[in-house]
């Protein structure tokens, strides 16, 4: 199931859209307005129903950005990670097993373990009920 939503999530960051995951966390681009030129830099943030249901904080370098400085972001969608991200997973399965490890990464950050999740885009760190992204 992580690898059917991490492909899902890399798409939609190739296109240059964001997802947000529920329950979870919205992952996008960010548009940062230096001098005379704009760059874009990669944004993850938890879901403050994951933060408060786990006590997780999110660790930010910076104030949270406006939300017109973000890429759009589109709402997960199970069949369309289940058809076009695995082979053999169906929609019913992704629902579930999302749900498992969103709950388990949730139970381990609560308890203030050190956990580490791998994404193609870069890693999701957590310790002590902190949890931060590394692109």
């Amino acid at each position: 199931v992580w690898a059917a939503v991490d492909r899902y999530i890399f798409s939609c960051l190739e296109h240059f859209r964001g997802l947000v995951i529920p329950g979870f966390a919205r992952i996008t681009w960010q548009v940062e307005h230096r001098f005379r030129r704009d760059s874009t830099e990669l944004y993850f943030e938890l879901l403050e129903p994951f933060c408060r249901t786990f006590h997780v904080a999110n660790s930010r370098r910076y104030a949270a950005p406006l939300e017109a400085d973000l890429a759009a972001c589109e709402d997960f969608n199970y069949s369309k990670a289940a058809l076009r991200f695995s082979r053999k997973l169906k929609k019913d399965h992704v629902v579930a097993g999302l749900r498992v490890l969103v709950i388990r990464m949730g139970e381990a950050m609560a308890q203030g373990r050190q956990m580490s999740l791998d994404f193609t885009i870069g890693k999701l760190l957590a310790r002590e009920r902190e949890a931060r992204f590394v692109p």
